[in-house]
């Protein structure tokens, strides 16, 4: 079977393999059924859940897991909002995002990086404000 030959094991073991666990079997089958972009959006949401860490026995949430009226969502940021473009004030420098250590590195979906927290600004503030402001942290 051609199953048996992507996998390269033989048909008696697949066979076992798959019967051994039913429940792992019905999960996978019911992952198949899913479709591909259904299966993906539950694996970022598992994967973003995942992300949650506890403070002092409360969730710490970001803006996209808060689900804050008005703000995009990381989807939406993902696909309209440029942050790599984005301005951010260093001293008396301007630095565009991507020029970051580790930029390419992070998640948008990692309040705890600068992409992150950019990430979360940007869906507050919406993608045509990004392109026309620049981030500064700190004192003037």
């Amino acid at each position: 079977m051609a199953v048996e030959r992507a996998l390269e094991v033989s048909p008696n073991s697949l066979f076992v393999f798959l019967q051994s666990d039913r429940a792992t079997t019905s999960n996978f089958q019911k992952e198949l059924n899913m479709g591909p972009s259904k299966f993906k959006l539950a694996l970022e949401y598992i994967n973003l859940e995942d992300e949650k860490q506890d403070v002092g026995g409360q969730e710490a949430s970001n803006v996209f897991h808060a689900g804050t009226p008005g703000a995009l969502s990381l989807e939406e940021v993902e696909e309209n909002v440029d942050l790599d473009q984005w301005i951010l004030k260093l001293g008396r420098r301007l630095v565009k995002l991507e020029n970051l250590n580790d930029w390419d590195e992070s998640k948008m979906s990692d309040s705890s990086s600068m992409k992150g927290i950019a990430a979360e600004l940007a869906a507050c503030i919406g993608p045509d404000l990004v392109q026309k402001t620049a981030l500064h942290f700190g004192q003037r």
